[in-house]
């Protein structure tokens, strides 16, 4: 290499290097601001609250269990799948994701859209976690899970709600736009996101009327205001946290950053 390409290849770093360590005094600077504002304005965090309460409350004993889109990432991990003494079916696009899930965490796998593929039903339990913004037709989606669900059957998902800030500005930008600029604040993401996502009927109104239209019933949704994909820039962040208060004081569940949805098909 010559000496200019050194020293480019040493200016790159350089600049990789500061920008790194100003995105991380940011996100330092919005992790105070937080704590701040839990002791007045307390706000759940979807993912943490989904799969710390949701999810365990929801599975019971010896179920069948089809987990949707976990890929490499089963929902339910193995220790929690022997105590409970579950059979766990994992379902995902992609197969090489499938593979690289830690042995013994599905008894069996499906690879398919959720919106078409054969899921070889009933399961009492069918889950997702982060993946319905991903499915570009969400109807059939929950028309096929519906239909897979014996009677008295719960389906759940986690789903980050497609009228807050991040997904209209991922949308507005396209998928390979939105990847870098995520993976630019946050590199440590480039594991578990960065799929292409479109949102569609993803707000707690969109997926309570899909779900009706599928014969589901006791449609249970819990918004929740809080997200922190702008905690790489504080001023920002700071506005954000404030408008997130104001539409939770407003109860504007379908401007939520994200919301949990759990339906039930009939008993009989």
């Amino acid at each position: 290499m010559t000496d200019l390409g050194l020293q480019q290849r040493s200016v790159s770093s350089l600049l990789h290097t500061g920008a790194r360590g100003f995105f991380d005094l940011n996100v330092a600077v919005s992790d105070r601001v937080d704590e701040a504002l839990e002791s007045l304005f307390p706000r759940k965090r979807g993912w943490t609250d989904f799969v710390t309460r949701v999810l365990p409350a929801a599975i019971k004993p010896g179920s069948r269990i089809l987990d949707v889109g976990s890929g490499k990432r089963p929902a339910i991990d193995l220790a929690t799948k022997r105590r409970l003494g579950l059979h766990v079916v994992g379902l995902d696009v992609d197969a090489d994701e499938l593979s690289k899930a830690p042995g013994g965490c599905y008894d069996s796998v499906i690879v398919g859209d959720i919106a078409s593929a054969d899921l070889n039903g009933p399961y009492d339990t069918i889950i997702s976690c982060a993946v319905l913004e991903h499915v570009s037709n969400t109807s059939d989606a929950i028309s096929n899970m519906a239909s897979a669900l014996s009677p008295g059957g719960v389906t759940l998902h986690f789903i980050p709600c497609g009228l807050a800030p991040f997904a209209l500005v991922n949308r507005a930008l396209g998928p390979a736009a939105s990847k870098r600029l995520l993976f630019a604040l946050y590199p440590e993401k480039k594991a578990s996101q960065g799929f292409e996502a479109y949102y569609r009927q993803c707000t707690p109104s969109g997926m309570r009327s899909l779900m009706r239209n599928s014969g589901l019933s006791s449609i249970e949704v819990t918004p929740y205001y809080a997200s922190d994909y702008l905690k790489a820039l504080a001023p920002a962040y700071v506005l954000e946290a404030a408008r997130q208060l104001t539409v939770q004081a407003c109860g504007a569940a379908d401007l939520a950053e994200s919301f949990c949805i759990q339906a039930s098909a009939p008993a009989t």
